[in-house]
């Protein structure tokens, strides 16, 4: 809760009479200094010692409060001004996510203003990786959460304003405001996009691969409204209704020379007939009243008159602000959303870096790999001497493939130009890396030589995202996850030499991040069957033993190059070490919370022992971390471990509220 005093603030910003409230930004400023300057007295509380980091959230707090006093003020003077000749000013706030909880901007999971301007949904993280909906009043210090909407993306509202449309465990939902339950309307294992027209309809794009479908707000039978060409085409994503309810935009990525090209703004309508290019280059869109388009081009935001009944852009694209947004150019997304009434709502671009760091058992940092960029997924090499990641755009997460030599401490790029890379996996003698590509479909999989010998060349070619690569100790076989429309992620097995890949692991639930262990015979992976992403053991030859091995969340699990350890990064933002022991485990198989210190399970050929804290890398005060894959590899002899540890912190990101946002210097589209 604020302060009183600050509370006071925000309160006489929203007073009905005009005369009762602050007449100006400057009068809301002079007050919150007093405040400052007051400190204690201000709320006639007893003095307490401020350390830094209390002094550094009371600084960031004034600011959130000066922010949101400025909007509050200008909302409440917008919602109830008098008719007037004198043009609007545009007001800017902060507003931060909720304490405890982050935005992960690298992946942004939706944000949307209701019809009215008045509230913000939007999704956050918190430290633990577990993601829902919030709501936030613009005119309020605090958000609240949206009950049982946890693992939700991309929200978006009902026309009337009383109901949200999300994605959540591979479905399609819908949740009344006023209370209930959400209703599960359409299977939907990787929603990219929703919009609610006014005759009832929902438009959505249920899969990364899939055509734009249609279905009733009450449920039932799903049908496509449009079809994509693979040969042509690779996505169709992002609809949004026009106000006549009959046509709709969306996004379809295009194929150019066998490539995958940036995404295009399509009008289509629900009849069927045939859609049209809107916009060459564009991201997701949003139609505004009086009559303009928004959308991202790269991580700029642009807005372009649009005459909604003719159906036609009018005059020329111009930039809203000079801020870069959060942008991911393999989703064709930038986080925004804005309303009629001119309120303008988005996520910045965060500067986002990360530095590749050496650490020992100790949790002692030994040294650094490269400085602070923007990487993934770094890989030790098997004879410990070599390190591959990837290295991507801040800006636009184009991203290229690297090797480097720890001995010469020299890099060398794989990847002859940027592009979408994900999940460098090394052969067992070393001599190659695969990894998940864009050349020819969404997700191939593709390898290349580490020498630098030759180009990168595809072994498997795919419409869907393949995470998490992993070879079988004989180097003949490659593991993966891959996305399944009904089955979200499911774990596979890809021959090198060519062909189809078949199932190891497929359940209803997510599958991800395959390890196999050293000697070919257990496979560690993560899995969210227990309700939460959680990490498992199961036999992989001889037996069915299966061991649940974390119990408060989980990811990215690694082996040491004898099988006699394993580690993987806590939600709470520790290394973990679990023994493995020889003989058999007992205790009942599954994978459910309880059981033995080390999970559960059964099986034959050893077994798991107690996990066991080696050091913690992250703070709970830095939620959204555990989303950036922190625990990178560990040497062979596990003596040592390539954190990617982040040099910017997800919680000082917030949204960015504008009203009148057409009354910007920078708008000039009037």
């Amino acid at each position: 809760m604020a302060p009183a005093a600050l509370d006071h603030v925000v309160r006489r910003c929203l007073e009905k009479d005009p005369a009762d409230r602050w007449q100006s930004a400057r009068d809301v400023g002079a007050e919150l200094q007093w405040i400052a300057e007051a400190g204690s007295q201000a709320d006639a509380t007893a003095p307490i010692t401020i350390r830094r980091k209390t002094r550094e959230a009371m600084a960031w707090g004034l600011a959130a409060v000066l922010g949101l006093a400025v909007l509050a003020l200008a909302l409440a003077t917008q919602w109830q001004r008098a008719p007037t000749a004198t043009a609007p000013r545009a007001f800017r706030a902060t507003l931060m996510p909720p304490p405890g909880n982050a935005l992960i901007p690298f992946d942004q999971l939706g944000l949307a203003l209701s019809p009215d301007g008045k509230t913000l949904a939007f999704v956050a993280s918190a430290v633990d990786g577990r993601k829902q909906i919030w709501l936030r009043s613009l005119t309020e210090m605090e958000s609240r959460p949206m009950a049982e909407t946890t693992g939700a993306s991309y929200p978006f509202w009902s026309p009337d304003g009383g109901s949200l449309g999300f994605f959540a465990e591979g479905k399609l939902k819908t949740i009344d405001l006023r209370g209930g339950s959400p209703r599960v309307i359409a299977d939907a294992p990787s929603g990219r996009g929703g919009s609610w027209g006014s005759e009832g309809t929902i438009l959505f794009a249920p899969n990364i691969t899939s055509s734009i479908l249609r279905v009733s707000s009450s449920g039932g039978e799903a049908k496509e409204v449009t079809t994509y060409d693979p040969k042509l085409e690779t996505t169709h994503r992002w609809p949004v209704f026009l106000p006549d309810g009959r046509h709709f935009l969306y996004v379809s990525r295009a194929r150019v020379g066998g490539r995958d090209e940036l995404g295009r703004l399509m009008l289509a309508a629900l009849d069927g007939s045939k859609a049209s290019v809107l916009i060459s280059d564009s991201t997701n869109a949003l139609y505004v009243e009086p009559g303009y388009l928004i959308y991202g081009r790269s991580a700029n935001l642009y807005a372009w008159r649009f005459d909604a009944k003719a159906l036609r852009l009018e005059g020329e694209a111009v930039p809203i602000v000079p801020d870069k947004l959060s942008y991911w150019e393999a989703k064709n997304f930038v986080p925004f959303s804005a309303a009629g009434d001119g309120t303008l709502v988005f996520v910045p671009e965060s500067g986002r870096s990360s530095e590749l760091r050496w650490y020992d058992r100790q949790g002692r940092q030994v040294g650094s790999l490269a400085p602070a960029g923007f990487y993934r997924t770094p890989r030790i090499s098997p004879d410990g001497h070599k390190v591959a990641y990837v290295q991507a755009d801040s800006i636009n997460s184009l991203s290229n493939l690297w090797i480097r030599d720890l001995e010469s401490n020299r890099s060398v790029r794989l990847t002859p130009q940027a592009g979408a890379f994900i999940g460098p996996a090394w052969t067992p003698d070393g001599a190659q890396i695969a990894f998940s590509c864009q050349p020819k479909g969404v997700g191939d999989v593709c390898a290349a030589p580490v020498d630098g010998g030759g180009e990168p060349h595809v072994l498997y070619e795919s419409r869907t995202w393949k995470t998490g690569l992993c070879w079988m100790p004989d180097g003949k076989r490659l593991l993966f996850a891959n996305q399944d429309p009904k089955t979200e992620q499911d774990i596979q097995m890809l021959p090198a030499g060519g062909g189809e890949p078949t199932d190891i692991l497929r359940t209803p639930f997510t599958e991800q991040f395959p390890e196999v262990s050293p000697d070919g015979s257990r496979l560690a992976f993560v899995s969210n069957m227990s309700g939460r992403f959680e990490v498992y053991v199961r036999n992989l030859s001889g037996g069915e033993g299966q061991w649940q091995i974390s119990t408060d969340g989980g990811g990215n699990p690694r082996w040491r190059s004898d099988g006699r350890e394993m580690f993987y990064e806590s939600a709470d933002g520790y290394l973990m070490m679990v023994p493995w022991q020889a003989g058999a485990a007992s205790g009942p198989r599954g994978g459910r919370p309880g059981g033995s210190a080390a999970g559960t399970g059964s099986g034959s050929g050893g077994g798991p022992g107690t996990p066991v804290r080696l050091f913690q890398f992250s703070e709970r005060s830095e939620p959204g971390q555990f989303g950036l894959e922190v625990f990178g590899d560990v040497t062979p002899d596990g003596q040592r471990f390539l954190l990617n540890v982040p040099t910017t912190s997800p919680t000082s990101i917030g949204f960015h509220a504008i009203t009148h946002w057409r009354s910007l210097p920078g708008a000039t589209a009037k």
